[in-house]
């Protein structure tokens, strides 16, 4: 559009021209109008061409800018989408571009928090293992008082049963004194070593009483001294249960249950050997037919242990 303008601004000069023509041949026309008719003539038909051919052109240009506007309006719509379409991409790319820097600092971030925990789970594991290797030494050493509270436990009930046998003892020496049979004690004559000599007592119902009455006596002492082993015996029982509970907790904890081979040097095998030694030495029975004959023979009379019990008669 703005080309046929400037094309019709172009021809207007032409136009202005030609009527400055006309007004000059029109003012000369009388004085010259027989010699400038042909040439008049001929200008005017060129004017008319020269107008035709400039209403032509303004007629295609006119024709040309209304089919061309709808193009560009067109390629201007397509411009501004694809305009839309750039600040679009920039804006995802300006994102995209963010968000791998701030991955590369998760990445960092990361890297460094996996090697502090790597140094933390190392840290524990060192603690870990120092703390089962210290629950190990406590589990052993519960072990051995567990063992040498059922060393004493058994010496314990081997003595009780040894008091047991001297109590059916004593109760046989009850029935032996009740038994008119040793009413008379032996005589015993002072020799040459300085032996005392007991005489008999002259009174027999007293000597009975005494008798009967340090018997006795010393049975109740015997029961006495039972019971008290008897209730050692239930104390070292239970605190033996105690131990084997505490022993199977730490097992558990420590997912041990037989001594581990890192404590072989501590604790020994040997120890538990030692143990059973002591145990078979001190439950062994040790008493010979001499000392048997001591509580009871009935082949003879109540010689053996007569002086001491004899001497207690003298001083009542």
């Amino acid at each position: 559009l703005q080309e046929a303008l400037r094309k019709v601004s172009n021809g207007s000069p032409t136009q202005s021209s030609s009527g400055r023509r006309l007004s000059t041949l029109s003012d000369n026309e009388e004085e010259a109008q027989p010699q400038e008719e042909p040439r008049i003539v001929a200008e005017v038909k060129q004017l008319r061409s020269q107008l035709v051919k400039t209403k032509s052109q303004l007629i295609e240009a006119t024709n040309a800018s209304a089919i061309e506007l709808p193009s560009l309006k067109v390629e201007v719509a397509k411009l501004k989408e694809q305009l839309d379409e750039k600040k679009k991409v920039e804006a995802e790319s300006e994102e995209l571009r963010q968000e791998l820097e701030d991955a590369r600092a998760d990445a960092a971030g990361a890297r460094m928090a996996a090697n502090k925990l790597t140094d933390i789970m190392e840290t524990l594991t060192e603690m870990r293992q120092d703390e089962i290797d210290r629950k190990r030494m406590n589990l052993q050493h519960k072990r051995k008082e567990k063992e040498w509270v059922d060393f004493v436990a058994r010496i314990l009930e081997t003595r009780t049963e040894q008091l047991n046998a001297l109590q059916e003892d004593f109760e046989l020496v009850i029935k032996v004194v009740e038994s008119p049979a040793v009413y008379q004690m032996r005589q015993e004559k002072r020799g040459l070593f300085g032996r005392a000599t007991y005489r008999p007592v002259s009174d027999p119902g007293l000597r009975e009483k005494l008798l009967k009455e340090h018997v006795k006596f010393f049975k109740d002492r015997m029961d006495s001294i039972q019971n008290d082993i008897f209730v050692r015996v239930i104390s070292l029982q239970a605190m033996r249960d105690r131990i084997q509970l505490m022993c199977s907790e730490m097992e558990e904890e420590i997912g041990m249950h037989s001594p581990s081979p890192s404590f072989s040097s501590d604790i020994s095998t040997s120890d538990h050997g030692v143990l059973a030694k002591l145990v078979d030495m001190l439950i062994s029975p040790t008493t010979t037919e001499d000392d048997q004959m001591d509580y009871y023979d009935p082949n003879h009379s109540w010689a053996p242990n007569e002086s001491g019990l004899v001497a207690m008669i003298s001083d009542e």
